[in-house]
C-alpha cells in the first residue's frame, strides 16, 4: 500500500521518564489504524521487527522471535484498538519482566509512536543500551512503513541473556561462580571452566577448547571458547550482580561473527549457544535458590 508522503523525523529518546524506564518517540507515516496492526498483527510485525507466534490478544501469551536464538516471551497483553498496545515480556523467557506500552496518536497525516519500557530495577548502563535498541526498533518501523520493505535486521552478532535469583548476589556468586562451586548448570560436558579443557555442547559434535579464563573478582568468570573448525574465538563473561532484594547472573558471549567467513555458520552457531545458555540459566537459578 503506498503511503502518502510525509517528512518526519528519525525517533527520539525522552530524558524525563522514571527510573528504570526507556521511552522513545517516532513520527510514522500512515493513519493509527495501520500502525496499530504493525504492532499487533504477526504478519505485519514480522516486516520490521520479528515473528510473533500469533496475533497479539488479550488473555494469550505470545513469542517474538528473531530466528537467531534471541526472543521475548509476551504474558498479559491489554489493547486498545488504534490508540494503545500493552503487555508484559521477558527476554529469553528468562530475564527480568518489563511492561511495554506503546502509544499510538494522530500527527497531521501521520502517527506519532511512543514506546514506554519499564522495569525500576534496571541500572542507568542498561536503560541506555535498551534506549538504544528502541531507538533502532522504532527506525526500522518507521523505515518500513515509508517504504513498505522489510527492514528487520538479519541476526545479532552478540548473545546476552540473564535470570533474576532470590538469593543475594554473594550467596548466588559463591554458588554458581566459585572455583570449587558446583557448575554442572554450565552448558559444557564435561562441566569446567579451566584453562585448555577440552568440552562438547548438548550433543553437538564439535569440540570446544576454553582458554583464557579470569576471574576479576568473585562475582565474575570471564573465559574464551574456541574450536578447530572456528576461525576466531568467542569470549564469554559470566556475572552476579545485586538486584533489588536478590541477584541478577547474566552471560555476555560475544564474537560470532568473527568465527567463519560463512555468516549462515556464524548464526548456526550462535543459535546453538542461545539454546544452551537459556537452559544454562534456568538451571542457574534452580541452584542458587536451592
Amino acid at each position: 500500500m503506498t503511503q502518502q508522503s510525509v517528512s518526519v523525523s528519525g525517533p527520539k529518546p525522552h530524558t524525563d521518564v522514571p527510573k528504570g524506564t526507556v521511552r522513545v518517540s517516532v513520527e510514522v507515516p500512515g493513519p493509527p489504524e495501520v500502525v496499530y496492526r504493525k504492532l499487533t498483527n504477526a504478519r505485519e510485525v514480522s516486516f520490521w521487527f520479528g515473528d510473533l507466534s500469533h496475533n497479539l490478544e488479550p488473555g494469550t501469551e505470545a513469542r517474538l522471535d528473531f530466528g537467531d536464538g534471541d526472543f521475548f516471551t509476551i504474558t498479559n497483553v491489554t489493547l486498545r484498538p488504534e490508540s494503545a498496545v500493552e503487555y508484559d515480556w521477558r527476554f529469553l523467557g528468562t530475564g527480568p519482566c518489563n511492561r511495554i506500552t506503546c502509544t499510538i496518536e494522530r500527527a497531521g497525516v501521520g502517527t506519532t509512536v511512543t514506546v514506554n519500557d519499564a522495569e525500576p530495577l534496571r541500572s542507568k548502563a542498561t536503560v541506555d543500551e535498551l534506549t538504544e535498541g528502541w531507538t533502532d526498533f522504532l527506525q526500522r518501523l518507521q523505515d518500513h512503513l515509508a517504504s513498505g520493505q522489510v527492514t528487520r535486521y538479519d541476526w545479532r552478532r552478540d548473545f546476552e541473556g540473564a535470570v533474576e535469583i532470590q538469593n543475594s548476589s554473594n550467596a548466588a556468586a559463591q554458588r554458581l561462580l566459585h572455583p570449587e562451586s558446583d557448575l554442572d548448570w554450565i552448558p559444557f560436558r564435561p562441566a569446567q571452566i579451566i584453562e585448555d579443557a577440552r568440552v562438547r555442547v548438548h550433543n553437538d559434535a564439535v569440540e570446544y577448547i576454553i582458554t583464557g579464563v579470569e576471574r576479576p573478582s568473585p562475582e565474575r568468570l570471564n573465559f574464551s571458547l574456541t574450536a578447530d573448525v572456528w576461525h576466531w574465538r568467542t569470549r564469554c563473561e559470566l556475572a552476579v550482580k545485586r538486584h533489588g532484594q536478590g541477584a541478577l547472573l547474566s552471560v555476555h558471549h560475544n564474537g560470532w561473527d568473527e568465527i567463519s567467513s560463512d555468516l549462515s555458520v556464524c548464526m548456526a552457531s550462535r543459535r546453538t549457544f542461545a539454546e544452551a545458555w537459556i537452559k544454562a540459566l534456568d538451571r542457574a537459578r534452580l541452584l542458587a535458590d536451592g
